[in-house]
């Protein structure tokens, strides 16, 4: 051990310049009291005010203190040292160099324990050269550390824990993981830490078990490393003022998790985002509010979340509550929320118009941006945008999934828009029990979409988009569209650049209920799904309303030569009928039994409809020509012979029937009718 000491020494003097102060190690191995003379190295008196203490026993031992002391510096650099101060004050004076380093040179492996008393000093480094490890514990709420600016994981590996009601002050910026190194902060069992700006840089921050932290300006993550924080544990909590970051540019990026009970008390925030060094390699980060009584409130400043190449997480009862917030913008971000009780709530003074907006739009050169709300999640907001912000105009999706996952928008939603015009490009998808009340209006614009098979509120939902009940098509997941039932719970009108998309399957059909009144216009589209084609002669209530006025400008339905769409709409009902060309008495076949109505279809229209209750202009257009006339007669001959109208019967067989088609014919044959 005086081995060790003695070579130290010589290190210590070589290093400091001949105005520095004197320097005393420390000599009892197995401890002893730091007034005694006999405990250092040099001269018959402690270190004073002026000399620099230096600790580099690699042993395990107590300093105790019967007095106040004060030092210009203190260094350790190996063994594990615990400092009993009984109550009293250990005081470092020096303003310039770090006053306090433990882990200084490479090899070091020093810790520090500090009990019973206070610790002051105005520059604090932990594990300074990269094979250095610097460790200092605060234990007791008679324990407190004044540690000025603190850097914990210089070069080397830094740790700095504060527990059992100790409580820490770090007066200027402190920094963990600053030049490469890796640093570890753990504040647990109700102890207490209080610092100026926070930047955790590379490593881990916890905070736990009922403990508090206060900072400004926190960063969490820089360039390329790695750096996770976490806050949990009922009556843990961190209050933060200043602008948040979270995000690196590592595989993984950087996170804050808080967790079961914890509070984070926050200004506005950003999860992820451009990378101002390099606009190429953007930052990550991610945000997750878990487990019930964890809360997240963004009160100071302007308030708002912004998620741009990140993850917000609010899960199994976790809350967030904000202002506003922004998924995407300049990037694609992602919301999202999942389990019972877990919420989004975003609101603030009536005279911010800003207040309550959630926004879900990322720049169409980027992915879109997405919000998921599942298995019971909430978001409460005044307004939603999806496809659009205030500053960018995009891309973005919004899910509401499962029953009991609900979406309240007291002043409105906007898919593809805004209140007054179209601008982006989006989805609201709302599936299996889940429920979304728009409040006053939701507005489908161009390209956006309303798909789903639950529930909508709205005093009004405006169509100039796409509307379309039942599950979407999912081809990442390999599923194809599912039939189902929209309800909207309000009125519904749907614009002349507007499309209510309804499948079809061989029995079942997708439909749209309206509670209201409808005002129709636009198109209404037909989509097959599954292998059998739909069933035919059957009239399918496709939109059930109070009311409905107009109809549909054009009817889109695959390109099949063989089957025709027909609309009936009455007060109340609009349905939807698929039958075969030439199955004149709709009985879903084509055979002898419907020559006679072909013939009355082509002389008598009129009568035709009230006997059969379709169109002949599209049940009889044999020939896809947009008119019925004569002309059909020789593709039903093909139809009748051959069962396809492109066919060339047997000549003979042709002659006979047209023949007899010729004969049931009076002479005005010649008169058609329109489609």
């Amino acid at each position: 051990m005086a081995a060790i000491a003695a070579g130290a020494m010589l290190a210590g003097a070589a290093a400091l310049a001949e105005d520095e102060p004197a320097v005393y190690h420390w000599l009892a191995e197995h401890g002893g009291l730091f007034q005694d003379p006999a405990s250092w190295d040099v001269g018959n008196d402690p270190p004073s005010a002026l000399d620099m203490a230096v600790f580099d026993l690699d042993a395990v031992y107590i300093v105790s203190f019967n007095d106040d002391a004060q030092s210009d510096r203190l260094r350790l650099h190996a063994g594990d040292v615990t400092f009993a101060l009984s109550g009293h004050t250990y005081e470092l004076l020096k303003w310039t160099l770090p006053v306090l380093e433990l882990g200084v040179n490479d090899g070091d492996d020093a810790t520090l324990r500090v009990q019973g008393g206070v610790l002051s000093t105005t520059r604090t480094q932990l594990g300074i050269e990269a094979d250095a490890i610097g460790q200092l514990y605060a234990s007791g709420s008679a324990t407190t550390l004044a540690l000025g600016g603190l850097i914990v994981g210089e070069v080397g590996q830094g740790r700095l824990v504060l527990e059992d009601g100790a409580a820490s002050t770090a007066s200027g910026t402190v920094r963990i993981g600053d030049n490469g190194g890796t640093g570890e902060v753990i504040v647990r069992d109700g102890a207490t830490w209080t610092i100026g700006a926070l930047r955790l840089h590379n490593g881990t921050i916890l905070i736990e078990g009922g403990s508090e932290l206060y900072s400004g300006l926190p960063r969490i993550g820089f360039r390329d490393n790695t750096a996770n924080m976490i806050l949990r544990d009922p009556g843990t909590r961190w209050i933060s003022t200043g602008v948040m970051a979270v995000g690196s540019t590592s595989e993984t990026g950087s996170s804050l998790r808080i967790e079961n009970g914890a509070l984070l008390v926050s200004s506005h925030t950003h999860i992820g985002g451009a990378n101002s060094s390099d606009l190429s390699n953007p930052l990550f980060g991610t945000v997750t509010v878990t487990g019930p009584g964890a809360t997240w409130q963004i009160s100071d400043g302007p308030a708002y979340v912004a998620v741009q190449n990140g993850l917000l997480e609010i899960s199994d009862g976790g809350l967030v509550s904000a202002v506003r917030a922004h998924v995407g913008q300049s990037r694609p971000g992602e919301l999202r929320v999942t389990g019972e009780g877990s919420r989004l709530v975003l609101g603030g003074e009536p005279t911010n118009s800003l207040a309550g907006m959630l926004t879900v739009a990322a720049e169409p050169e980027s992915d879109p941006a997405t919000a998921n709300i599942e298995a019971g999640g909430h978001i409460e907001s005044n307004v939603g945008y999806i496809g659009t912000s205030f500053t960018h105009v995009g891309e973005g999706h919004v899910v509401v999934r499962d029953a009991g996952s609900s979406w309240t928008a007291a002043q409105g939603v906007y898919v593809g828009g805004a209140e007054t015009q179209a601008s982006g490009s989006g989805s609201l998808t709302i599936i299996n029990g889940a429920t979304v009340d728009a409040g006053n209006e939701l507005r489908v614009w161009t390209d956006g979409a309303l798909l789903g098979n639950s529930h909508v509120t709205a005093a009004k939902v405006f169509n100039a988009g796409l509307v379309a009940p039942g599950l979407p098509a999912d081809p990442e997941a390999g599923s194809d569209a599912e039939i189902g039932t929209l309800t909207l719970d309000g009125d519904y009108q749907q614009m002349p650049d507007g499309t209510l998309r309804i499948s079809l399957a061989n029995h079942p059909h997708s439909q749209l209920i309206v509670t209201q009144n409808v005002a129709l216009a636009g198109t209404l589209e037909v989509n097959h799904v599954g292998d059998a084609g739909p069933a035919l002669g059957e009239p399918r209530p496709i939109l059930t309303a109070a009311h409905i006025d107009g109809t549909f400008d054009q009817l889109i339905a695959p390109d099949e030569h063989d089957t025709f769409y027909m609309l009936a709409y009455s007060q109340s009902v609009v349905t939807l009928t698929a039958g075969l060309i030439g199955d004149m008495n709709m009985d879903g076949v084509v055979d002898a039994t419907d020559v006679a109505p072909f013939v009355l279809a082509l002389t008598d229209p009129s009568q035709y409809i009230d006997a059969f209750n379709v169109d002949s202009s599209l049940v009889g257009d044999i020939n896809r020509d947009g008119v019925f006339d004569a002309v059909d007669v020789a593709p039903f001959v093909a139809l009748l012979v051959g069962g396809d109208s492109q066919a060339v019967p047997e000549p003979g067989t042709a002659v006979l029937l047209s023949a007899s088609m010729c004969l049931l014919l009076p002479r005005r044959r010649g008169a058609s009718v329109g489609r």
